[in-house]
């Protein structure tokens, strides 16, 4: 089961494509504020992925805008947060992402790694390996296992879990 973290007060506002000039976005977040293309389906995933963002700015207001914007380690550091709870939601919410049927199970969680690592190797201009990406995500998903108290025998075939290096 997977617990679930408190979800921090937020507004969705949904922007005309007149207004969305952000053509590799599907939604940001600037303080408690989640925009998105209102004629795009906002998904559930990435509503988890926004309400991370939200609770970073909660836990930081001053520290977490400035660091993004500024800092390639902390941007990293926040997006992977983010999507290491976006993917842990899809394993356990049985979700379908573009008609590919996910399956809690090894398979799975090598997919959403890759494709999530890719994202934060191409779209964030950090200038880092995607290597390190991939490495920084897998901790974070690690990390947060512990917090949402997920039973990780799930991922013991992982070499991840036993080694602290890559799949």
């Amino acid at each position: 089961m997977l617990m679930q973290e408190e979800e921090p007060f937020s507004i969705v506002v949904g922007l005309p494509n007149s207004l969305w000039k952000f053509k590799r976005l599907n939604a940001f977040v600037v303080g408690c504020f989640i925009f998105h293309n209102k004629n795009e389906t906002l998904r559930d995933d990435i509503v988890k992925h926004e309400l991370v963002h939200i609770n970073q700015f909660y836990r930081h207001p001053f520290k977490q805008p400035f660091g993004y914007l500024t800092n390639a380690n902390r941007r990293l550091e926040y997006e992977c947060e983010a999507y290491a709870k976006q993917i842990l939601f899809l394993l356990h919410k049985d979700y379908d992402i573009d008609n590919f049927d996910l399956f809690l199970g090894i398979e799975s969680f090598k997919v959403l790694i890759d494709s999530f690592s890719n994202v934060i190797y191409t779209s964030y201009k950090l200038n880092m390996d995607e290597s390190i990406c991939r490495d920084r995500l897998l901790h974070a998903v690690k990390k947060a296992t512990t917090e949402y108290r997920i039973n990780v025998e799930l991922y013991n075939d992982i070499p991840f879990w036993a080694d602290g290096g890559s799949i």
